[in-house]
């Protein structure tokens, strides 16, 4: 089964987009490579793995990161302009027990982003795209799903909030990191759901290429959609 999307943006505003992250960019090696374990549920009962890869790629004079991750249950092809650090397209399989489902996503043109937002096209983008986060002079800022819609998505927002450094253990070795909160905000009928959903956090490491370090969240109302990502190894 194959569908595919293609969306227009609400503007067009390349030079605006730039000035967003353009004192904040990661240094983001070619050929960077990172394993990550899942622990499923609330006391880890299950182990998933997962891996992703970012190349530096050139496209009509463009130069983009274009990112590999394959889990279990998917795999994604991401590609995120180096200049503004918004994905503009996507590839995700999901496997399924019947069918695979392929969905590509791609953006006609880059859209117009004030200073306080960030843009994805998929939640599988927001670890990577964070990495742009402005750590040096840290603010609240919104999250703008590009790849989703629908009147759902009309009274809900999520909100990235800076939560200090901190030094955390993984694999018996300690790393400096920035921790940031995605928090869901809901208005009209969907508030009275808000503090059902469960707290996300992430650790970005504080070197300069700023990968994912850590997150906690839930896939789902429910201990047993408890989920800690954790990375194995990191090599650039």
């Amino acid at each position: 089964m194959h569908m595919k999307k293609t969306l227009i943006p609400r503007a067009i505003l390349f030079l605006t987009s730039v000035l967003v992250f353009g004192q904040n960019k990661p240094d983001i090696p070619d050929g960077e490579v990172i394993r990550y374990k899942t622990l499923l549920g609330r006391r880890g009962e299950e182990v998933e793995y997962s891996s992703q890869s970012i190349y530096r790629i050139t496209e009509e004079n463009q130069e983009y990161y274009l990112l590999k991750s394959r889990s279990p249950g998917q795999s994604t092809e991401t590609k995120i302009s180096i200049d503004s650090f918004i994905p503009i397209a996507m590839n995700k399989t999901v496997y399924g027990e019947r069918s695979d489902i392929n969905t590509s996503i791609s953006l006609l043109t880059e859209p117009y982003l004030s200073p306080d937002e960030i843009a994805l096209i998929d939640t599988n983008d927001m670890a990577n795209v964070l990495r742009a986060y402005p750590f040096d002079t840290p603010r609240d800022m919104t999250l703008i799903f590009l790849g989703q819609g629908g009147n759902e998505m009309n009274d809900m927002s999520f909100r990235i909030i800076f939560r200090g450094e901190e030094t955390i253990s993984l694999n018996n070795r300690e790393y400096k990191a920035w921790k940031l909160e995605l928090k869901a905000e809901l208005d009209g009928a969907m508030a009275f759901f808000a503090s059902m959903i469960p707290k996300t956090y992430l650790w970005f490491s504080r070197e300069d290429s700023r990968h994912l370090l850590k997150m906690t969240g839930s896939r789902g109302p429910g201990a047993e959609n408890a989920i800690t990502l954790e990375m194995i190894s990191y090599t650039r």
